[in-house]
């Protein structure tokens, strides 16, 4: 078992204190978030003030462009696995098979679900003939007019208009099942060698979205 050596100030100042070499690892890592943090504690006055978690992390993330999208993925109708997927599409982080081809990773780019363009993010969800008869079984369930759209825009179209915020968040939770059941389908499909038919995937996320109100 490491030894464990106590860190004395004293009288001393706190931000100012330099632990020793001596110092046992828990007082040099203390020291060190004592360090990063002491502008933050000069410039807020949360000595005076009070401190919080909250705060400290807000202080140490530092300004972030604000995205409106929040509202969407994180809306309180989705299902948590939905919303993951969302905000994965919504990063471009979902490893499509364009990109795997360009890492070396796989040697084939092709839709697996149409099988006619390259695995793109626009074409998977938005583009491929599957994807665009599954948001047309959707939409017109909801009473939708959207044409093609991106994953910048798809929640401000799906959603313009609609005054009611309940059907507003249940529009969300509609598109967000759709983005998750694609997903889950194009993976369906590499594994399986098939592909289920887009009646059956409108049932599936017709009732989730449903439930998410219920």
């Amino acid at each position: 078992m490491g030894s464990f050596c106590l860190y004395y100030i004293k009288d001393r100042n706190w931000w100012d204190c330099v632990p020793s070499k001596g110092s046992g690892w828990a007082s040099k890592s203390i020291c060190k978030v004592k360090d990063e943090m002491k502008e933050g504690f000069e410039l807020k006055h949360w000595a005076e003030t009070g401190y919080s978690i909250r705060d400290g992390y807000g202080w140490l993330q530092g300004d972030q462009p604000a995205v409106r999208w929040t509202h969407w993925i994180w809306n309180k109708f989705n299902v948590p696995k939905h919303s993951f997927i969302a905000w994965l599409a919504i990063h471009d982080i979902l490893r499509l098979r364009k990109r795997l081809c360009r890492l070396g990773i796989c040697t084939e780019e092709t839709c697996l679900l149409c099988g006619s363009e390259p695995e793109t993010l626009q074409h998977l969800f938005f583009s491929c003939r599957y994807s665009k008869t599954c948001m047309t079984n959707i939409c017109n369930w909801i009473g939708l007019n959207v044409r093609v759209c991106d994953i910048e825009s798809a929640w401000k179209d799906w959603t313009r208009g609609i005054k009611d915020q309940v059907k507003r968040n249940f529009v969300l939770a509609a598109l967000t099942a759709l983005l998750y059941h694609i997903w889950l389908i194009r993976n369906y499909s590499y594994w399986q060698k098939a592909v289920i038919h887009p009646g059956k995937l409108y049932k599936v996320i017709r009732l989730e979205a449903l439930l998410s109100v219920s």
